[in-house]
């Protein structure tokens, strides 16, 4: 009789670390709360530069500061919360991500407080200050890549 020597089983891998529910839900309702207040900030600080134009009033110049620092704060503290606490390396990447994507909300919001009649001077300070988030979000990326192959969808 013939039998064959098979090698033993390999021992499973471990389990990547998962999250509970209310990791995903409370991902979600970020997410929902962050476009909300995005959005509502922009356009309140749109409406606000209209209605003074049609008015005939002078630009209130400190709407887009107070806009952009309002939406820094509640989009940034929910997104900080999230790329700090949660045990899901994923859930954690995904607050990062939208942490980065507040403080750029932020910058670029800003610089909408310079007036008008300054259009070079805003654009030539719109392209910098793009390019000075690209530079962050490029050495960011390297710092974080995912060490984790399960990160990016890949098998261990």
């Amino acid at each position: 009789m013939l039998t064959m020597q098979a090698d033993p089983p390999a021992p499973p891998s471990p389990a990547p670390p998962t999250s509970s529910g209310w990791a995903v839900v409370a991902t979600v309702v970020t997410g929902v709360w962050a476009v909300l207040v995005a959005v509502s900030g922009q356009f309140v600080g749109w409406v606000v530069d209209q209605l003074a134009l049609v008015s005939g009033l002078d630009r209130p110049v400190p709407v887009w500061p107070v806009v952009a620092l309002v939406t820094m704060l509640l989009v940034g503290a929910p997104t900080l919360a999230l790329a700090l606490l949660p045990r899901s390396p994923a859930i954690r990447a995904v607050g990062r991500v939208w942490l980065a994507g507040a403080v750029a909300l932020g910058a670029l919001s800003l610089l909408r407080a310079l007036p008008p009649v300054h259009q070079e001077a805003y654009q030539a300070a719109l392209a910098a200050t793009a390019a000075l988030l690209a530079l962050v979000a490029g050495r960011l990326a390297r710092r974080w890549s995912p060490a984790d192959p399960a990160l990016v969808g890949g098998r261990p």
